[in-house]
């Protein structure tokens, strides 16, 4: 017999419902919306039913080992499933019983229809990334449309990025830009204050983990300001044989 596969659908509105909510009001709701959660799971395999085998002296019981429960945790759900007419009786000797939500929250399919599934998303995802750039995968495919919304740097931007000597975060930097931009400060002021800041870091020796993130010199506070005039801008260490920018690049 071909083997076929359920699941539980759970509506958007399912923690909205009136039962729901009232039920997670209790004391330990929480756990006893888990445990009707678990019944119902349960229950999909067995046309949306419940059964009592008499292997425990009482239903509640046998569904708490079913469930791997505490029969009480178990005996309250089934009480207040009861009298929410969630779960019912269908038959005179308490044999089985019915949960009446779940069959417009169940879903299934055979095997079969699960393996054809399955190859269709395979090949799906094949074909996706033999567009991308070699080793970008999936993630790749992310990351390229993400890069297709976002906006394009200035070209003032990209000069600031430059010379600024710790590459991170460039998205968030440009945020922080055009934020002290609208503030009134002139892109000049800001590639001075950049430039002074990389001269000071040369001439320190500064090791990377110590420098600023760009969009922290940009922030809020304003610690670019310190770069803008020449007393501020330097330390008394002298620049390294080159003279040459070791961050440009990073």
């Amino acid at each position: 017999m071909e083997k076929k596969y359920y699941w539980l659908k759970l509506g958007d509105d399912f923690f909205k419902s009136k039962e729901i909510k009232k039920l997670r009001k209790v004391a330990g709701g929480d756990s006893y919306t888990v445990v009707y959660l678990k019944m119902l799971l349960l229950a999909i395999r067995q046309n949306n039913r419940l059964y009592f085998e008499g292997i425990e002296d009482t239903f509640v019981k046998e569904l708490a080992l079913e469930l791997d429960e505490t029969v009480e945790n178990v005996e309250v759900t089934v009480s207040f499933l009861q009298r929410t007419g969630l779960l019912v009786v269908t038959d005179e000797s308490q044999y089985e019983y019915m949960l009446t939500q779940c069959d417009e929250m169940v879903g299934s399919e055979t095997d079969a229809a699960r393996r054809k599934r399955r190859s269709r998303q395979k090949k799906m995802l094949e074909d996706m990334q033999k567009t991308l750039p070699d080793g970008k995968g999936s993630e790749g495919q992310l990351l390229l449309a993400e890069e297709k919304k976002a906006v394009p740097y200035t070209k003032d931007f990209e000069e600031f990025w430059k010379v600024y000597p710790r590459k991170k975060e460039k998205g968030s930097a440009y945020k922080k830009y055009m934020a002290r931009l609208n503030d009134g400060y002139h892109s000049e002021e800001l590639m001075k204050a950049a430039t002074a800041y990389a001269d000071e870091v040369i001439k320190r020796h500064t090791e990377e983990k110590f420098i600023k993130h760009p969009k922290t010199f940009l922030s809020d506070a304003l610690p670019f300001l310190d770069y803008l005039t020449p007393s501020q801008a330097g330390g008394s260490n002298e620049l390294i044989e080159d003279g040459t920018n070791p961050f440009k690049g990073r």
